[in-house]
């Protein structure tokens, strides 16, 4: 299993880099430093830009990388069509829709509790399930940048879990607002889309990739949010601490460094 994820880690970053290669990509890139004046040749520009959306697109790469690695365990299947679209439409009821809007509006003033955020939170789970079970409820069509993370089913038991996916919990309180409401929106849509028999059909969970907290999810109780280690050990028979190492190795392997080498002779240097 150990040298499995090695390579799964290897070919989701080798993935990632290539793409930055892409002529349309490229091309994208050259066209806007071309509208803007600067000191810096373009090709340089260019070069700092493909880097740029790499980093940016690393989340996407963890994404990728925790499909693969609980698609490796046999208890689990991976629902893909779920997130094979770049804006997935989801039908929610409007009630409880508005539930949502009011639970984050109300959670956001702070004045919380980690005992009455489970207890409320609970409750706002129990009243999406059924509004969204409900049949001959009013439904609106809600597809403002919702993407599925990852979907997947534990094919023993017959559950589901949504995971939303971060690669750091190191958000301002501000956009915990946005990235909370989508989490729960997603969810409630997902409910209505695979037509689960009780809400115990399917967890949404948040993930962080790294174990770090940096403060307090005022809408989301600790017992929803999965850091790293503890997903792994919940979930996984695949070693955290030895992913983590991975990953941090892989930046100097001499076939990654010989792709950004690459990368930078077909960009500055052709």
């Amino acid at each position: 299993m150990e040298k499995r994820i090695e390579e799964i880690i290897q070919q989701t970053a080798f993935e990632l880099i290539q793409s930055a290669k892409e002529k349309e990509r490229l091309e994208e890139l050259k066209r806007r430093h071309k509208e803007k004046i600067h000191i810096i040749p373009i090709k340089y520009r260019v070069f700092g830009g493909a880097l740029q959306s790499l980093n940016i697109r690393f989340g996407n790469f963890i994404e990728v990388l925790m499909a693969k690695i609980i698609e490796e365990e046999d208890k689990y299947e991976i629902i893909n069509k779920f997130s094979t679209n770049d804006k997935l439409k989801l039908s929610i009821n409007q009630d409880v829709r508005n539930q949502i809007d009011d639970f984050i509006a109300n959670n956001t003033k702070g004045n919380f509790s980690e005992i009455n955020l489970r207890i409320g939170f609970e409750k706002l789970i129990d009243e999406i399930y059924i509004g969204q079970a409900k049949r001959g409820a009013v439904l609106e069509s809600w597809s403002k940048d919702v993407d599925v993370d990852v979907l997947f089913k534990d094919k023993e038991k017959d559950t589901y879990y949504y995971m939303e996916i971060k690669y750091n919990d190191d958000h301002d309180t501000g956009k915990f607002e946005n990235i909370n409401s989508k989490f729960l929106k997603t969810y409630a849509g997902l409910i209505r889309e695979l037509d689960v028999a009780t809400r115990e059909k399917i967890t949404p969970i948040l993930f962080y990739f790294n174990n770090h907290k940096k403060v307090a999810n005022p809408h989301i109780p600790e017992n929803y949010i999965f850091r790293g280690q503890r997903f792994f050990d919940s979930f996984l028979t695949t070693s955290y601490e030895e992913l983590d190492s991975y990953i941090e190795n892989v930046s100097e392997e001499k076939e990654i460094i010989k792709l950004f080498d690459n990368l930078y002779k077909e960009i500055v240097n052709p």
